[in-house]
């Protein structure tokens, strides 16, 4: 079985983001992003992230299911999203990786990245985690969306750089893959 798409998801700093524009890049796919999409909508609303429980279901739900259209109907996209390895379960045709990182690694980059304390770089992602642990509940009943066994590839960036993950990732997919 070919895979004609690659779902990544992962908590506040542990590289998802770097990763699938990375691997993007090297594949020659698109990237799409929901985070992109909602940092845009959040500061054009004047919502912090933290709340994200503020944003319509409707909102969500428009994107969420887009996405699982596209992951259907579309390939060579690299779909990055906290969700999109839940989303995207029950889709054979989707290789779905997720990050994972030490908690205080994670609150150095997010606070290097974002030019905050560290402090302020974990108040702010555990409010965020919470909300939308309780956002996604809500929505769709899903109380651990970011569990591994949603994932057929588990990648602890901990102690790697961007281009080690990149790698490793590359050297992990199956041969049948791009």
């Amino acid at each position: 079985m070919n895979f004609k798409n690659i779902a990544i998801s992962g908590d506040t700093g542990t590289g998802k983001t770097t990763l699938a524009k990375k691997l993007a890049k090297k594949l020659g796919w698109q990237h799409l992003s929901t985070g992109e999409y909602f940092r845009k909508w959040h500061g054009e609303h004047g919502i912090p992230l933290e709340k994200t429980g503020e944003i319509p279901e409707e909102v969500d739900k428009e994107i969420d299911f887009g996405y699982q259209t596209k992951m259907q109907d579309e390939e060579h996209i690299i779909f990055e999203s906290r969700l999109s390895g839940w989303l995207s379960k029950n889709f054979p045709f989707v290789f779905r990786i997720i990050c994972i990182t030490d908690f205080e690694v994670a609150m150095e980059r997010v606070s290097k990245r974002d030019r905050i304390s560290i402090e302020e770089a974990k108040e702010k992602s555990q409010e965020r985690s919470k909300a939308l642990q309780e956002k996604f509940e809500n929505l769709y009943g899903v109380k651990n969306f970011l569990d591994p066994e949603y994932f057929n590839l588990v990648v602890d960036t901990t102690n790697m750089d961007p281009l080690e993950t990149l790698e490793f990732v590359l050297d992990a997919l199956p041969p049948e893959a791009p």
